[in-house]
């Protein structure tokens, strides 16, 4: 028999509304047990920094969620406004539901008001080990560099490198590196082995190639710099 569709909810919250909490904490740091082989502190370590988080539902069940960080990034020598994506996860139990597509477009839909209302158009940054990010930030946003072959504008160079300047835990791997690649920068925080096995399945069989040409290894702790930003819609 063919499975019933599911219906993905996505709510918007500020920090302070998760912080206050407790199940909302728990259902997060839960879902980040199941992907990542070290525990974080979500309370501690993310929602400082914060500034929204979205959650994704599907029958009062918790499927995922998003946190974003709006700010700045010393770009050629100017201040210029940047949203940080990230962390962004999926519930294993909802995986193909579309859950981070969801995620995604409630936050783009929020961010496009915004930027009518004040003509502002940020620069959007993430960083990832996963294809299946890679490939949904793809579909879902505009100008994604590094592209699928691993080129870049000077535009994008620029970000990149204000970007690797907020991390101080880049190892000599770094001095050789594709400048869009953070080596070993989360050496603590690596894929659950199943959850490994897919990414790298989805990788042998869809790309995109950009994983292999930068040569990010999860297992060391590397991440990809994406640069992108928000649809004309």
């Amino acid at each position: 028999m063919k499975d019933q569709r599911i219906t993905i909810g996505v709510t918007h919250f500020v920090p302070s509304e998760v912080v206050r909490n407790f199940d909302l904490l728990r259902d997060i740091e839960a879902i980040d047990r199941k992907i990542f082989n070290t525990e974080r502190s979500f309370r501690h370590d993310v929602l400082p920094r914060s500034t929204d988080v979205y959650i994704a539902t599907c029958d009062r069940a918790m499927a995922g969620y998003l946190f974003i960080e709006r700010g700045t990034l010393s770009v050629a020598g100017h201040d210029v406004p940047a949203i940080h994506l990230g962390p962004v996860a999926t519930a294993p139990a909802y995986r193909r539901e579309g859950v981070q597509r969801n995620l995604l477009a409630a936050m783009i839909s929020n961010e496009v008001e915004k930027r009518r209302r004040t003509v502002i158009d940020p620069i959007l940054w993430a960083l990832t080990a996963s294809p299946i990010s890679y490939l949904s930030t793809a579909s879902q946003f505009i100008d994604l560099e590094p592209t699928r072959d691993g080129g870049y504008s000077e535009r994008g160079l620029e970000a990149a490198e204000a970007i690797r300047g907020r991390f101080s835990r880049v190892g000599m791997r770094s001095i050789m590196a594709h400048p869009f690649l953070l080596p070993g920068v989360v050496p603590d925080r690596c894929y659950l082995p199943d959850v490994a096995e897919e990414l790298l399945t989805v990788r042998a069989a869809s790309g995109p190639e950009v994983f292999d040409l930068l040569g990010v290894d999860q297992a060391k702790g590397d991440r990809m710099i994406m640069v992108f930003r928000l649809p004309n819609v």
